[in-house]
């Protein structure tokens, strides 16, 4: 009987793996995943540009107030301030924008007016609303206060009016048609909110 020697044994071997060792494919190195930026307080921007050929408006959104997806097309943002104790409701900012204009800045202010009203229900009168101005970042904004009973206008009519309420409301120029601010809700809400509010005005600004 012959033995096989080391040397086949290791002959036989290699063979057989190369006949049927299974070619194993390492999978590509992943890429590591990138680090995450902190939160911060982003540009609220106007997604109706894109879609209208508006003018690009944006504004910094104030600390602590929240953005909500538009409920409308003529609505291009919705923002919501922390509510000042004791209240129980929400107090809204709502920008628009409309194509085809909104009437003048008279108008508008006499709109406004028209829809707070004192406790017997008398509308505030025009001529008893202050306009402030404001010019900055190339833009023209007139802004308006109001108190007493909110009662909202068209398409707003079926909400139930508001008492104790507060509005802030502006009007921004621009090259086209004219953005609208407009913040209601519980008075004292909205008054603590004003300097964010005012803030917002201040950053709003036309971004190609």
């Amino acid at each position: 009987m012959r033995l096989a020697t080391p040397a086949s044994i290791l002959l036989l071997a290699l063979v057989a793996c190369s006949q049927d060792a299974p070619t194993i494919v390492s999978p590509p190195p992943q890429p590591r995943p990138q680090p995450t930026a902190p939160a911060q307080s982003q540009p609220a921007a106007t997604p109706a540009a894109a879609k209208t050929g508006a003018p690009h408006l944006a504004f910094d959104t104030p600390k602590g107030w929240t953005r909500s997806t538009p409920t409308s097309a003529t609505r291009v943002a919705e923002l919501t301030p922390p509510r000042a104790e004791g209240d129980t409701a929400d107090a809204q900012l709502v920008v628009f924008y409309f194509a085809g204009g909104a009437g003048t800045l008279d108008q508008n202010v006499a709109r406004w007016a028209q829809q707070m009203t004192a406790p017997d229900g008398t509308p505030t009168p025009r001529d008893q609303v202050r306009v402030e101005r404001m010019e900055g970042n190339g833009l023209t904004i007139s802004w308006v206060e109001l108190t007493g009973t909110y009662t909202p206008g068209a398409p707003m009519a079926s909400t139930p009016p508001l008492p104790n309420a507060r509005m802030l409301a502006a009007q921004a120029e621009t090259a086209g048609p004219a953005y609208y601010f407009k913040f209601t809700g519980p008075d004292r809400t909205v008054a603590q909110a004003k300097d964010g509010f005012l803030a917002i005005l201040k950053s709003a600004r036309i971004e190609s």
